[in-house]
């Protein structure tokens, strides 16, 4: 924090200048505060939350998966046991439930490691959670919220330089 009307530089919970002996209210002094020491911690905050988001998508994500791999495995069963069932049915049937079942693994390590990644502050985990935001924002409700969410706090103004700074500072 820094004084509202000298500008020296406040011990942190300070309520007087020392320099000057101006009474100094917290919104005041955080309003005029230069750089980006308020901005870096709105940025961490949400970069924490939208970690944990992106790691719950993930485990939900992982049912379908589940789902799918059961429904194929059964669609296998059933169709190896169907005689007039042509052969490339017999392959063609489980295999589309199982494509389908990569496709969305594909996509919940990405949330994982995005979540990961957010919650870690590594340099990577911005780019991925802004292209994994604009995959997953046609995904409604959720999705929607999750995605906006995502954009909202790490494209903002002045968010690349403010993630740069925290990922520097995790190492």
């Amino acid at each position: 924090m820094f004084c509202n009307r000298c500008g020296v530089q406040l011990a942190p919970g300070a309520t007087v200048c020392a320099a000057c002996g101006t009474a100094q209210s917290a919104a005041a002094a955080a309003a005029v505060t230069p750089g980006v020491a308020v901005a870096d911690d709105r940025v961490r905050r949400h970069a924490k939350t939208l970690g944990i988001l992106w790691m719950v998508l993930a485990g939900l994500s992982t049912i379908p998966i589940f789902v799918l791999l059961a429904i194929g495995t059964t669609a296998g069963v059933a169709l190896s046991q169907a005689n007039d069932a042509p052969p490339f049915v017999r392959v063609l049937g489980p295999m589309l439930f199982y494509c389908i079942a990569a496709v969305i693994a594909v996509f919940t390590v990405c949330s994982f490691l995005a979540g990961w990644g957010l919650l870690r502050f590594r340099s990577w985990a911005r780019v991925l959670a802004i292209v994994m935001a604009f995959l997953v924002i046609l995904h409604i409700p959720f999705g929607t919220a999750l995605g906006a969410y995502t954009l909202w706090v790490l494209l903002s103004t002045g968010a690349d330089q403010q993630y740069r700074t925290l990922s520097a500072a995790a190492g």
